[in-house]
Parts: structure tokens; C-alpha cells; sequence
């Protein structure tokens, strides 16, 4: 029932006709799920109480949308009006029905409305999603041209409802504000202020804009620029990284976001003016981690056939001795002053892809690149990439044909102790034979590997550690692991698997959805035990308004 979406409820009847003799489209009865005893033969005993299979991209057959709905009289030629509505199977097709009167197509709808319904008040009821919905942004975003795109049948007890029912409550008694901007939101990224407050920065095509937490509708511009793509914030270095038009450029927050909500344009600001770190529209994406106990900005650069990495460190500037003092003694001190400034940026190093590069993921001592033939494992010390997973084994053929022409979206470490559980839990049910090896030590350490319809596990050789892979419902644009689950980005939904069973525990439907932030980037995770209030680095996610489809959607989601 949860992949089951009401597409669309109320669209213009349309007339079926034969093209050169071809004899009318039968007509078979089909039940409508969720409906009771009663209902059924109520249908069943109405003329028009079945729905038509009709299909549309075949010669024969054809059906001409009319403007004015005719009303039921049992003519011929009103038989061949027919009702339509589309049910959407998340991840695989849309299908459109047809019902002979209006009535029944309404009744159709509020069956299926009243089945879903249920089942998200089942699922509240039971505490059974792993993840809750905040809303950012409300009203603040629309698109910049009519997008064409229908309202989303919302139900009623679903995550999103729920999320989109507290913003109106809380702001029941107050005007809507009109959109603070007018473009596609691409990117988001939450931190923490050096005053201790937590704010949430948006990019869009036409600039970044700024909202403390918790103010849905309070949104303003801060930087004026042009088709921003990623941004990530780097407290330790009271630092801003961001894509604009194609460049990578680092701001000082001081000068984003002021102490005390000053306006961004300060008589000082020339003295911390924006610091380009690439040349002019190059950089295709950027990836912010620790390697090697360095914080390391890792950007792409692509000429013709190769992909160009280029690694830069900023050069902290520590604080004075007597305000580390001052700040151990508990008196209040902001970030900056905690950690020092960032004026510089330090060439680190780079390397040479001769694919693609699509994504990179930093660990401990080592990256992983994902390119367009696949993952890399890759040592700055010696660069020299070795290609995981190994399928050079016989009973990795079936996984080897399922990998051919997916392209790879992330690699990510799981729990050693709950790798090793669940792997042994899903080797059970396979009856291949199975690599896995569930001994001690680092013999049990799991990595997935994520491609856009399935992923694969493998140990810290890149070898194949279970028999099976992991099959997904959509085709992901982006992914990634948060809280033990892995979380896949369709166009059309959002996918939430427990990372180590495979188990599908969540489905977010919308339109037009997108990831804006991945939780990975940025230093929030280490200011949990400064007493800054921010829990870690949450994910976010763009859509169409479901309600209102001139309005773009931000929300968070938090795990429960």
C-alpha cells in the first residue's frame, strides 16, 4: 500500500473511438481495494461501476480529451466518455484507469484515500518509521515559472502531513509571506553561529538566504549570486564553501551571517573579502573531511575525458592563549574566537582520474572515488587506485552482471557489530555460498557500495563479504547513511532501508524531490560535547509543495 500514490483524481473525461472499423475496447470489472462487502455490490450492480482498461499508445484505439464533461443518460455515445485517474507504482510505472461515470471514479479515489489513510495511522501507531519530518521552508521558495507539475494527493497521518500540519497550527493566525525567492533550490546546510545559535543557509540560482532554526517563514538573502549548487560550513575555520555559477568560493561567516543579525554588508567586510579557491565555471562538485586528522576540501575539475581532484587545506590561525583560557573556564565564546580565523587556503595536493568522477567519500586514511566505471580505492601517499568490488570469484557472477552499466553514488562504512549480525541474518536465506566472514577483528568490517538501483557489500579488501546485494525500489540521484539507514533520493520519493538487513523501513512520496544535503559535509558533528546545541549534521530534502505547486518544500529529516 505504502508504494501505491494517487497521482491524480480529477483530470478531463475523455472520448474512446475506433479508427477504421476496429470493434470498442472490452470492458472488465476490477474490484476497488479497501472497499467493504456492502460497496462491492453496490458497485457491482451499477452500471457504470467498473473501471476500463483502456490503452493508450496503440493504432487502433484512440481516446480525444473533450473540455465538457457530458452527464450519464445511457446513449451510446455517452458509453464512450470515460472517467480517468492515474495510480502511480513508486519506482516502476504509472497507470492510467477509467471509470464510465464521474460518481464511480470519486468513489475509486476515496477508497484508495481511505486504504493509505489507514495505513499511515498504523504505521504512527507503531512508531515503525525510523525518521520524522521538520519543515524549513514553507513559503518561502517558489518556482520562477509555472512549473505544469498537478498538486500531490496528500494523506492525511503520513510523516509529511504531519510536518506540514505543525507549520500550519503554528502559524494558523498569521498572513502568509510572499516568497522570499523566486528559484530552484538546490542546496542546504545547517551550523552553528558563533553567538550558539543554529542556522540554516539555502542556496538557489539566484543566491544563498538565511533562517535561524525553527523559523519556518523568516527567510532573507544574504549573498547575491548566481546558480548555487553545494555549500557546506566549516566551524572549526569559520568558514562558508559553496559552488556558485561553477567556482569554488570560501566566506567567512562573520561576514554571511553577523554577530547579533547585523546586515551581511559590513563596513568591515572588505578586510574578510570571499576567497575563490578554483578558477572561473570548472568545478563540477566538492567533498569536506578529515584525512589523516587534516580537514581537506577534495574538488573536481574536468578536462575532456579526465577528472581532475584537486585538494586544498585551510590554514588555521589559532586564538590567543588567554581566550583558550577564558573559554575553559566556561565564559560564553564564540567560534571564532574558540578556534582561530581562516585566511588562507594551503594547495595540499591532487591527482588524475582518467574517468569520470562522479562522487568521493573520505575515510580514515584513504578515499573512495566513484566514477563512471565504478568505485576506486585511493592512498594519497602512493596513488595507486585499485578498483573494488572484486568480482573476479565464481560466485560473484551474479552480482558482476547486476553492477553492469550502474553508475556508482557513494561508499559508506558500516558497524562492525551490527554488520556482522546482519550479514549472517541475510546469508541465511541465500542459497549461494557466501564470502562472508563473521570471525573477529577487522575481518567483520563492511562497507556498502551504493549504485543507483542496488548495492553491494564488501570487507576492507574491496572482496565481496555477502552473496547478496541490495535491490532498490527507484533509481537514486543521490544516497546516503544516516543513523544505520540508508537513504535513497528518487525523483519521486525517498527510500529508507535499514543499511545492514535491507529491510525497506520508509517511503517519502513527492514531485520534483531532491537532495540538498547529504549530513556528511561540515564540522557540526564535532561540536557535540562544546555545548552548542547541534546534534550532528541532519539530512535535507527539496519538493514540490504538495498542496500549493507553485511552491517548493524544504524539510529535514530527523531521525526518531
Amino acid at each position: 500500500m505504502r508504494l501505491l500514490e494517487l497521482d491524480s483524481t480529477d483530470e478531463d473525461p475523455v472520448v474512446k473511438s475506433s479508427v477504421r472499423g476496429v470493434s470498442a475496447i472490452a470492458t472488465a470489472p476490477v474490484r476497488p481495494p479497501g472497499t467493504s462487502s456492502s460497496n462491492r455490490s453496490a458497485l457491482s450492480s451499477a452500471s457504470g461501476g467498473t473501471l476500463t482498461p483502456v490503452t493508450t499508445n496503440t493504432t487502433d484505439n484512440t481516446l480525444v480529451r473533450t473540455a465538457t464533461p457530458t452527464t450519464p443518460g445511457g446513449t451510446a455515445e455517452n458509453d464512450k466518455i470515460l472517467y480517468p485517474f492515474r495510480i502511480k507504482h513508486l519506482g516502476r510505472e504509472t497507470y492510467t484507469l477509467y471509470a464510465s461515470r464521474a460518481e464511480d471514479r470519486r468513489l475509486w479515489c476515496d477508497k484508495i484515500i481511505e486504504a493509505k489513510t489507514k495505513y499511515a495511522a498504523s504505521q504512527f501507531r507503531q512508531n515503525a518509521e525510523p525518521f520524522t519530518l521538520r519543515v524549513i521552508a514553507d513559503a518561502a521558495f517558489a518556482h520562477d515559472a509555472w512549473s505544469g507539475h498537478q498538486k500531490t494527493v496528500l494523506i492525511k497521518g503520513t510523516s509529511l502531513w504531519r510536518a506540514l500540519d505543525d507549520v500550519e497550527r503554528r502559524y494558523a493566525n498569521m498572513t502568509k509571506p510572499s516568497p522570499a525567492c523566486r528559484a530552484r533550490v538546490n542546496c542546504a546546510t545547517t551550523f552553528v553561529q558563533a553567538d550558539g545559535r543554529i542556522k540554516t543557509l539555502i542556496g538557489t540560482e539566484y543566491g544563498v538566504y538565511l533562517c535561524e532554526s525553527g523559523s519556518v517563514r523568516d527567510w532573507s538573502r544574504v549573498l547575491i549570486l548566481q546558480h548555487v549548487t553545494q555549500m557546506a560550513v566549516l566551524e572549526e575555520f569559520n568558514l562558508l564553501v559553496l559552488i556558485a555559477d561553477k567556482a569554488l568560493i570560501a566566506y567567512h561567516l562573520d561576514v554571511v551571517c553577523p554577530i547579533g543579525g547585523g546586515h551581511p554588508t559590513t563596513p568591515n567586510s572588505f578586510k574578510k573579502a570571499p576567497q575563490k579557491l578554483s578558477g572561473q565555471k570548472d568545478v563540477a562538485f566538492f567533498t569536506v573531511g578529515r584525512l589523516k586528522d587534516r580537514t581537506l576540501i577534495l574538488y573536481k575539475k574536468k578536462e575532456g575525458l579526465q577528472s581532475i581532484i584537486k585538494i586544498s587545506e585551510p590554514v588555521l590561525q589559532r586564538a590567543s592563549t588567554a581566550a583558550l583560557r577564558s573559554s575553559r573556564l566556561g565564559h560564553r565564546t564564540s567560534l571564532s574566537t574558540f578556534y582561530g580565523t581562516t585566511e588562507t587556503f594551503r594547495e595540499y595536493d591532487e591527482f588524475v582520474l582518467p574517468n569520470d568522477c562522479v562522487n568521493i567519500s573520505i575515510f580514515t586514511s584513504s578515499i573512495a572515488v566513484a566514477t563512471s566505471r565504478g568505485f576506486e580505492i585511493l592512498n594519497l601517499d602512493k596513488k595507486s587506485p585499485f578498483p573494488i568490488p572484486d568480482l573476479t570469484a565464481p560466485h560473484t557472477e551474479n552480482i558482476r552482471k547486476r553492477l553492469e552499466g550502474l553508475t556508482p553514488l557513494g561508499m559508506f562504512r558500516l558497524s562492525s557489530d551490527e554488520a556482522t549480525t546482519a550479514g549472517a541474518r541475510m546469508n541465511h536465506y541465500s542459497a549461494s555460498p557466501s564470502n562472508y566472514t563473521t570471525t573477529n577483528g577487522d575481518t567483520a568490517m563492511e562497507f556498502i557500495l551504493v549504485y543507483e538501483q542496488c548495492a553491494v557489500f564488501v570487507n576492507k579488501h574491496g572482496e565481496i563479504s555477502r552473496s547478496v546485494h541490495m535491490e532498490f525500489l527507484g533509481k537514486a540521484k543521490a544516497a546516503t547513511l544516516v543513523s544505520g539507514m540508508l537513504v535513497l533520493v528518487d525523483s519521486d520519493f525517498v527510500e529508507i532501508r535499514d543499511a545492514q538487513s535491507g529491510v525497506l523501513k520508509q517511503i517519502v512520496a513527492g514531485k520534483d524531490v531532491r537532495c540538498l544535503d547529504d549530513g556528511r559535509g561540515g564540522g557540526g558533528l564535532e561540536l557535540m560535547g562544546m555545548g552548542m546545541g547541534l546534534k550532528g549534521k541532519t539530512l535535507k530534502i527539496a519538493m514540490q509543495h504538495p498542496e500549493q505547486e507553485r511552491y517548493q518544500i524544504v524539510v529535514e529529516l530527523v531521525p526518531n
